[in-house]
């Protein structure tokens, strides 16, 4: 062998030697801290992803503002718990009543109510964050129905991950979170939902409002990978309520109280009244806000939800987070204190 094959030969080896050396080393990295050409590969279980986030976290709210007083509560209530949520934006959710007989007029009625919300919340940052949302609901589980909402949460999605998720917070039907799933089946990585909607396991049906409005919406949100908590309606939720003597006293506070506990009197049948008024949609928001502080809540499989509007066992159902109580007494005083803190 020469002399120049001789050192050919060397220098062939230690290039092997060293790609080698710098192969194991990579790739030793990538399983120990899972990351790979600076970008980082998050390994998360889905329990990790479901529990209650440590630190302040983003969110959107999708409400139909426009049906009921407990979006009202829910709304100011989130954006008064700024120390933990930081509200991006806020969309307008399509919803049919005994009134409201057509969705886009729904629609309509709800992002005028969260306009008067962030005005009496002092929040005019948010005004241009307001988005429209669908104006019909879902024909089936594979068509999308198409808004600025939708556009919006795709967008605005992209730039989270499983590590560092958006929050959505959806009370309402769920016709433009389960349309940004159909066309965007990515965001399924980068987004948490928490919806108030359906009622308990343990309830006959689970007929509910935000459910019954939009089922092929809520049987796409929970076939689907996206990771979901839900603060059932009857049997949870329905523990948390208001009476009169609950709102009276915070009347005078500030301009959202006025409004908010002078609709509740008047709703509840005045002052002399002694019904209660269920707050549902404030239990979703006391769940990120606080967790265990004012919920109770486990990780359980994903039912099927039947064409019955009953709940059918999925033993191949992912995981979710359930909320099977509600603190009352602890929610409501956190609640009254943050609505009197307005200005």
């Amino acid at each position: 062998m020469s002399e120049n094959s001789r050192k050919f030969n060397i220098f062939t080896s230690l290039v092997i030697a060293v790609t080698f050396l710098i192969t194991v080393a990579a790739l030793t990295v990538f399983f120990i801290t899972g990351k790979a050409g600076g970008r980082e590969k998050v390994r998360l279980t889905e329990a990790e992803r479901l529990a209650w986030p440590e630190g302040k976290v983003d969110v959107v709210v999708d409400t139909d503002a426009g049906a009921e007083i407990d979006d009202q509560y829910a709304l100011s209530y989130l954006l008064a718990s700024s120390e933990k949520l930081d509200c991006k934006a806020v969309y307008a959710a399509p919803f049919t009543d005994n009134v409201t007989t057509d969705p886009e007029q729904g629609m309509e009625k709800s992002y005028d109510e969260i306009n008067k919300i962030l005005s009496l919340c002092s929040r005019g940052d948010l005004l241009g964050s307001v988005r429209k949302g669908a104006k019909e609901y879902l024909p089936d589980e594979k068509t999308p129905v198409s808004s600025e909402a939708v556009s919006h949460l795709v967008s605005l999605s992209e730039g989270y991950d499983k590590a560092k998720p958006l929050y959505v917070v959806a009370i309402g039907a769920l016709t433009d979170v389960a349309s940004a799933i159909l066309t965007d089946p990515g965001i399924c990585d980068r987004i948490v939902v928490v919806w108030l909607g359906g009622h308990s396991k343990e309830w006959e049906n689970t007929a509910e409002f935000n459910l019954r409005n939009d089922v092929a919406a809520a049987k796409v949100v929970f076939s689907s990978p996206v990771m979901l908590v839900q603060a059932p309606c009857n049997g949870v939720a329905s523990g948390f309520y208001v009476t009169v003597g609950d709102v009276k006293p915070v009347l005078g506070a500030n301009a959202l109280c006025d409004y908010v506990a002078g609709e509740t009197i008047t709703r509840l049948g005045g002052e002399d009244s002694e019904k209660k008024r269920v707050l549902w949609d404030v239990t979703a928001v006391a769940w990120l806000s606080g967790g265990a502080e004012y919920c109770e809540s486990a990780l359980v499989r994903a039912p099927k939800i039947g064409d019955s509007l009953t709940y059918e066992d999925d033993e191949n159902g992912k995981i979710m987070r359930y909320i099977g109580a509600v603190y009352r007494e602890a929610l409501l005083d956190d609640l009254i204190t943050k609505l009197k803190s307005y200005d």
